[in-house]
């Protein structure tokens, strides 16, 4: 078996896939950016690591107004467009969801 497979396998594992909900944490270092590049590249992430273990149906949720302003009605600097658009052509909005969390405190 190829390391990719067995990568998958463990990320299966480790996420604990049932049929109600999966919860996914990961870790990514962006460099030097603005903080709505950092926020829209974790989603951007969150997506592509949901479609490396076949997930649909998703749930997306983030404290970034701005981010989610920005991934479902457009706008924003030029800087981001090319990561906006990534999200939005990954996203089935039919059926995927994505909203703003107030938090908590």
């Amino acid at each position: 078996m190829d390391a990719s497979k067995m990568d998958l396998q463990v990320e299966r594992r480790l996420l604990g896939i049932h049929q109600v909900s999966v919860f996914a944490a990961f870790f990514s270092s962006y460099g030097e950016c603005s903080i709505l590049e950092a926020e829209l590249r974790a989603i951007l992430d969150g997506i592509i690591l949901a479609q490396r273990i076949v997930l649909s149906d998703l749930w997306i949720e983030s404290y970034c107004t701005l981010a989610i302003y920005c991934i479902t009605r457009g706008g924003g600097p030029w800087s981001i467009q090319d990561t906006l658009h990534h999200i939005r052509h990954l996203l089935a909005f039919d059926h995927d969801s994505i909203s703003h969390k107030q938090p908590r405190g």
